[in-house]
């Protein structure tokens, strides 16, 4: 009934900001153009904020070309007016200033934010349709012996590969991979989304990419929302080792644990402890958790280094300040007790096909052994 009751509240406390994003930005829009119908505008902007909507049913449940034009058009939309609504704010901020010095901004102001509102979309959307850069970081990890010295990981995270991350950006990446060759792969989850239908492309073209030590995965948020069962199926066929609250230990004595996305699984502070508690704390370990929380316990526990995404780093600015408040360790290395924290801004992108200063990336940890 709690779960109910919290779906309930957050679901109109989303749709309240939602639909009030709109309505603000189409106030802004009457006030600096008087010659609109102020009935009009307000009536365009919330047909306008149907588009959204629109675009999630129509990805769970129908996928012609037809309708995934639909869906990023809803995509692209809520993008766009998060970023007009941030920018009609910050002129009415300006405006207000400058009424003290009895400076009217309004007759400029207006046709400079759209222009503005065109150009930071354009780029937002240049930003999330480029080549994810790779990003090299070299770690001390606490008791890794001086044989393993500079061995390799690359960390995937939240590619959402459906109807608006089209494929042919995932066959690029696995170029990227075989060119950086990894000992290990690891996945923090969120592969693949509602609209997404390659699979056995997919399973071929991992299948072909096979590091010395493996492929291993825990599950995000989003295989829940894309059918759990089914994505369960697809990390197996592309032969990732999924981890659900379970630990391995590879073949060189690296251990390395897993849990599914910690809110969407339920999964308690406890049953973290259970797990993390059971590795050998006297040699070195990687802890996978899709979202970045609970970190204090693997600091508890010895984790060397703890691997995570679903920030997206806030993916579109301001929302970054946002998702902030939520999650401390937004996006970066952070140190973690004796360990480390790295925190990914995301392989591609969820949602609108858009990303403003919080790029997407391929990080390259080279792990360091502290006796060399």
């Amino acid at each position: 009934m709690n779960n109910i009751l919290g779906f309930i509240l957050f679901f109109a406390v989303s749709l309240s900001v939602y639909i009030g994003m709109h309505l603000y930005t189409a106030w802004w829009v009457v006030r600096h153009f008087a010659a609109l119908s102020a009935p009009h505008v307000r009536l365009y902007f919330l047909l306008a904020a149907l588009f959204f909507p629109l675009a999630m049913t129509l990805l769970h449940f129908h996928h012609n070309p037809v309708t995934k034009i639909l869906a990023w058009l809803g995509y692209l939309w809520m993008g766009v007016i998060f970023i007009w609504l941030t920018l009609a704010a910050a002129d009415d901020i300006l405006a207000l200033l400058l009424s003290f010095a009895k400076i009217d901004t309004k007759p400029y102001c207006g046709p400079a934010v759209c222009v503005l509102v065109v150009l930071v979309s354009a780029f937002a959307v240049y930003s999330a349709l480029k080549t994810p850069d790779v990003r090299r970081i070299e770690i001390t990890m606490p008791n890794l012996p001086p044989k393993l010295d500079g061995f390799k990981i690359v960390q995937i995270s939240d590619a959402h590969i459906s109807a608006m991350v089209p494929f042919s950006r995932f066959v690029k990446l696995c170029g990227t991979l075989k060119e950086l060759q990894p000992d290990l792969l690891v996945n923090t989850g969120d592969l693949v989304d509602p609209g997404f239908e390659a699979e056995a492309r997919l399973e071929d073209l991992s299948r072909q990419f096979a590091p010395k030590y493996g492929k291993v995965a825990v599950l995000g948020n989003h295989e829940f929302y894309f059918g759990l069962s089914k994505a369960i199926d697809i990390y197996r066929r592309c032969g990732f080792t999924l981890l659900r609250h379970k630990s391995v230990t590879l073949s060189n004595g690296i251990q390395i644990a897993g849990v599914d996305d910690v809110k969407t699984s339920g999964i308690t502070p406890r049953q973290i402890e259970q797990l993390l508690s059971g590795l050998d704390q006297s040699k070195p370990s990687i802890y996978l958790s899709h979202e970045p929380v609970r970190y204090d316990i693997a600091a508890k526990y010895g984790v060397g280094l703890m691997l995570s995404g679903h920030t997206h780093a806030g993916q579109i600015f301001p929302f970054t300040l946002l998702v902030r408040l939520r999650y401390p360790h937004l996006y970066g290395l952070y140190k973690n007790g004796e360990g480390w924290h790295y925190v990914t801004s995301g392989t591609f992108y969820w949602g609108p096909p858009m990303r403003l200063f919080a790029p997407q990336e391929i990080p390259l940890f080279i792990l360091r052994s502290p006796e060399k």
